[in-house]
């Protein structure tokens, strides 16, 4: 096994690129979008124009690791076109040789698209995709500064098997307003007159008779009640939804 060198892919590579992705579908069938004959199915040429096009376009990027002269790890990113999302940047096809697995080289292509993205001056976050079953992955991703913002349940089926995907995000640097608000939080002018609200209630209370002050008492038991069980509703949230927002929510960000 030789140096490892990295350098962006060329039209020339789509071979090597679909053959590579086959055989970790082969032997990881559940970590990509395309079953293996749907991938087997994909023509070269495609793969090619689609290489030619990112080469095309300055703001993307397909970024492989070589031995000698065997591609061994491929990812890619490419800033979102449209002018209301351009300033998220999506990672996709993050793929490394089972053989050279465990050196650092996913850690390496993905630092590699992040500077690459951050050179371009106006990605603001960098967004992608990953099955739950690639936890070796979402692992490397965390590791990154990536977070799940997201975590949809049985998004793929394979079989008799159904696989969650979690969306996934890294903030580059936050929008310049975004930024000004937390360095200079807005000062606002005192609420009621530059009264303290203890003082305006006292003020209230104190203008009102006994009998128009008497309110009959709520216990926090009734006012849980009324957060949980909305009006004219008897039903309780299903087992199942519950679940799933707990497995959302309790993730760490």
């Amino acid at each position: 096994m030789g140096d490892i060198y990295y350098r962006a892919l060329r039209s020339q590579d789509a071979v090597d690129m679909k053959q590579l992705w086959l055989d970790v579908i082969a032997y990881e069938p559940g970590v990509m979008l395309l079953t293996y004959e749907e991938q087997l199915k994909v023509p070269v040429r495609r793969l090619a124009q689609d290489v030619n096009g990112m080469l095309a376009d300055p703001t993307a990027l397909v970024l492989g690791a070589f031995s000698g002269r065997e591609l061994i790890g491929v990812a890619a990113v490419e800033q979102q076109l449209t002018v209301r999302q351009s300033h998220r940047a999506r990672l996709w096809g993050l793929c490394v040789n089972l053989e050279w697995r465990r050196r650092g080289i996913g850690q390496t292509l993905v630092r590699g698209l992040i500077e690459h993205c951050e050179g371009l001056g106006n990605v603001e976050q960098i967004n992608l995709e990953v099955l739950g079953c690639a936890q070796a992955a979402i692992e490397l991703f965390i590791a990154e500064g990536f977070h799940c913002f997201c975590h949809e349940p049985h998004a793929v089926r394979d079989g008799a098997d159904y696989h969650d995907e979690l969306r996934m995000l890294r903030v580059l640097c936050p929008p310049q307003k975004l930024a000004t608000a937390l360095a200079e939080p807005e000062v606002k002018e005192p609420l009621h007159g530059g009264k303290s609200p203890d003082t305006v209630l006292i003020d209230t209370v104190s203008d009102t008779t006994a009998s128009d002050t008497t309110t009959p008492e709520v216990t926090d038991k009734q006012v849980a009640h009324d957060v949980v069980q909305p009006s004219g509703s008897q039903s309780e949230m299903p087992e199942a939804v519950r679940k799933s927002l707990l497995n959302v929510y309790s993730r760490p960000l």
